[in-house]
C-alpha cells in the first residue's frame, strides 16, 4: 500500500522519486490530524477487500457494515481486528486497483474509504483493470509538474489524452465496436465464452490482458485491436468520485523542478490581456509554446507506463471565458502535431523527446469571443 503524506492539501504534497516509484508503508493509519492530507495509492484489491502486495505480508483492509455507514477495518496477520478511523482529508488514486471503485452495494471499499477514512476524491476502476492508460496517465500529469494541475484536472487531462487517441483510430474503433468490442475488458459486454455461456469478469480480464497480448505478438492487427479495446475499456470503466471543485494538488518539489512550461499568449491583437474582464469579440494571432525545462519524453513505453515523464501530451487548462472560432493554424510542416483547442484547455500531442532548453511553438489565428 502506498500512502504518501502531504500537508495543507489545498493543499500540497512533496513526493521524491523514490516515493513515486516504490512507495512507503504507512503505519499511522489511525491519524486524525485535520491539517494533514494524504494521497493514497494501493493495489491488489476486490470491491470488498484490499490486500498488501504479495512480497509484503501486511494483512488486509476489509469492510464491516456500521451503524452510520460502511466501516473500514484492518486485519493484521496477528492481533485483533481494528476499526480504521482517519478523518483527515485524503485523495485516493486507485490507478492499479482492480474493482476498487466498483460500488456493488452499501458496504464496499470505495464507500468505506469515503465514509470512515476521509477520502474526499477518488479515481479508480469499476472492472478488473488490464490496460491502465487513463488511470496511470493521471499520475503522469500529477508528477510531471507537481502542483500545476489539481487532482481533478489530472484525471480530466488524462481523459482528454485518451479521447484524442481514440479519435486518431476512429476507423478501428468503428470496426471493433461493430464486432462487439464495446468497452468491456477485451471481450466486450455480453460476449460468449467457449462453452456458449455468458463470459464472467475473470474470463474477460484474461482475454483482455493476456489473450490480446498474445494475439498482438503474432498478428499486427492484434496489436491495433488490443490498443483500441484497451482505450474503450479505460474510457468506460474508470470513474472519478467526489466534488471536482474541491482543490487538491501536490506541492512544488523542493528537489526536482517541473519538466516543462506551456503558455498560450496573443502576438497580434488589440489587447495582450487574454483574461480581460470586458466582453468582446476580436480576431488575433496567438501562439502556444511548450518549453522543456528538463528533457521530456512524451511517448510512454506502454499504456500503464509508471516511469516515463511527462509520458502524456502537454495540456494547459484555460478558464473557459474564451470561445474560439475560425481557428486557422499556421502549420509549418506536415509532421507538426495538431493543436487541440477548446474553451477549457489547449493540448499539443507531442511525441518522442524534447531536450531540455528546447521549445515547440504553434501559431494560430482565431476569432475570440471573451465572455465577461
Amino acid at each position: 500500500c502506498v500512502c504518501v503524506c502531504f500537508r495543507n492539501v489545498r493543499h500540497t504534497c512533496n513526493l521524491d522519486s523514490s516515493v513515486q516509484q516504490h512507495g512507503i508503508l504507512v503505519s499511522d493509519c489511525q491519524s486524525s490530524d485535520a491539517s494533514e492530507c494524504r494521497l493514497l495509492c494501493c493495489w491488489l484489491t476486490t470491491a470488498l477487500a484490499l490486500y498488501s502486495p504479495r512480497r509484503f505480508k501486511g494483512g488486509q483492509f476489509r469492510v464491516r457494515a456500521g451503524d452510520a455507514g460502511p466501516q473500514l477495518v484492518a486485519k493484521p496477520l496477528d492481533g485483533p481486528t481494528l476499526d480504521v478511523c482517519s478523518p483527515n482529508p485524503k485523495v485516493y488514486s486507485a490507478a492499479g486497483n482492480c474493482l476498487m471503485a466498483h460500488v456493488n452495494g452499501p458496504d464496499c471499499m470505495a464507500l468505506a474509504w469515503m465514509h470512515s477514512c476521509g477520502v474526499r476524491q477518488m479515481l479508480g476502476y469499476t472492472k478488473p483493470t488490464w490496460f491502465g492508460f487513463l488511470g496511470w496517465g493521471a499520475h503522469r500529469y500529477l508528477f510531471a509538474n507537481p502542483g500545476r494541475l489539481t487532482f481533478t484536472e489530472c484525471y480530466f487531462a488524462s481523459m482528454q489524452a485518451l479521447l484524442l487517441r481514440l479519435e486518431e483510430v476512429q476507423a478501428d474503433v468503428r470496426r471493433i465496436g461493430s464486432a462487439g468490442g464495446g468497452g468491456s475488458s477485451g471481450g466486450g459486454c455480453g460476449s460468449k465464452g467457449e462453452s456458449g455461456g455468458a463470459t464472467d469478469d475473470a474470463e474477460l480480464y484474461r482475454r483482455g490482458g493476456a489473450g490480446l497480448g498474445r494475439a498482438a505478438a503474432t498478428n499486427p492487427m492484434g496489436e491495433v485491436e488490443h490498443r483500441v479495446r484497451g482505450l474503450l475499456f479505460d474510457r468506460e470503466a474508470t470513474v472519478f468520485y467526489g466534488d471536482p471543485a474541491w482543490v487538491a494538488r501536490l506541492a512544488k518539489s523542493q528537489q526536482d523542478g517541473d519538466y516543462y512550461t506551456m503558455d498560450l499568449r496573443p502576438i497580434v491583437g488589440p489587447s495582450s490581456d487574454t483574461n480581460a474582464s470586458a466582453a468582446s469579440t476580436t480576431e488575433a494571432l496567438f501562439e502556444v509554446v511548450v518549453c522543456a525545462i528538463r528533457t521530456c519524453t512524451w511517448t510512454p513505453t506502454c499504456p500503464d507506463d509508471k516511469v516515463t515523464l511527462p509520458g502524456r501530451p502537454p495540456l494547459l487548462m484555460l478558464d473557459g471565458s474564451r470561445k474560439w472560432t475560425n481557428v486557422r493554424v499556421h502549420q509549418e510542416s506536415q509532421d507538426q502535431p495538431r493543436l487541440v483547442l477548446t474553451p477549457l484547455f489547449a493540448m499539443l500531442p507531442l511525441t518522442g523527446q524534447l531536450q531540455a532548453g528546447h521549445s515547440v511553438t504553434h501559431r494560430f489565428t482565431a476569432t475570440v469571443e471573451t465572455r465577461a
